[in-house]
């Protein structure tokens, strides 16, 4: 409960710190134009004591005060506003979401527990499109009882079908946060299954298998298209397009990236 507390008056004293100041850039911006109409005068009215070097350079330094002014009173102010709320909501939201799993078992993949990633080449892929829920920053809520692989630094990754442990869904809250906007070329994938089974530990109903740790998710805002691992697959990897718009990238057995395309324009 002081947990919270503290959160929400830390997220009261930003946003008092971040509020946007009109006032002062256009108070700036009228000094400024005036100051810029006075070296005009002078130019004109002292044209040979007045040098053209000195003269430009002094009007470059006027225009832009202002210009620095508007943006960090209030353009950047405003953004950080965009933030504060973004991250407070998915806050609210991830814990929401975590709640969900409290009586499920965890596992880390590293060295002692692996996944290992096979997959069958077949037109019968996954008809289905991803989405992106933006009230929830979701993409989708698992299943009751289901196992779910999350991927990266967020909390969405991949459902698994619990009879055969193939991917079945995306799912998760992929805060926009983390994102790194980057213009992405997504590779040519083949259509088939991917399976996943187990080293170290036996996989279960009712498990979130943490994978791909601390790799980032990135994000063309252009597209929509969005890369969770490794954006800049190799010539030996094995790309599968498991559903509509979505690959997952395989190396050497392993999970070293999911792509996704989901609607463009969401970067905060």
């Amino acid at each position: 409960m002081n947990n919270q507390t503290s959160q929400d008056q830390r997220t009261l004293n930003n946003l008092k710190k971040n509020k946007p100041n009109i006032v002062m850039p256009i108070i700036n911006t009228v000094f400024a134009v005036i100051i810029l109409a006075g070296s005009i005068y002078c130019k004109i009215a002292f044209s040979e004591q007045y040098n053209w070097f000195y003269f430009i350079t002094f009007n470059i330094l006027v225009i832009l005060f202002p210009i620095a002014s508007w943006f960090n009173s209030y353009f950047l102010k405003k953004q950080n506003l965009k933030k504060i709320h973004n991250y407070d909501h998915e806050s609210k939201e991830i814990v929401s979401y975590i709640k969900r799993f409290q009586s499920y078992k965890g596992i880390e993949i590293n060295h002692n527990y692996k996944l290992k990633v096979t997959f069958q080449l077949t037109d019968d892929i996954i008809d289905k499109t991803p989405h992106y829920d933006k009230e929830h920053c979701s993409l989708g809520l698992a299943s009751k009882d289901a196992i779910v692989i999350t991927l990266g630094v967020s909390f969405a990754g991949i459902e698994l079908k619990p009879y055969n442990q193939s991917f079945a869904s995306l799912c998760g809250v992929l805060p926009r946060s983390v994102w790194y906007k980057k213009k992405l070329v997504p590779p040519k994938a083949q259509k088939g299954m991917v399976f996943f089974a187990t080293e170290g530990f036996e996989m279960t109903e009712r498990m979130v298998i943490q994978a791909l740790k601390n790799q980032d998710t990135y994000y063309d805002n252009k597209t929509g298209w969005t890369v969770i691992g490794e954006r800049k697959p190799t010539p030996l990897d094995d790309i599968i397009e498991v559903m509509n718009d979505v690959y997952v990238v395989i190396r050497n057995e392993e999970l070293v990236a999911l792509w996704f395309k989901i609607e463009p324009a969401l970067a905060i």
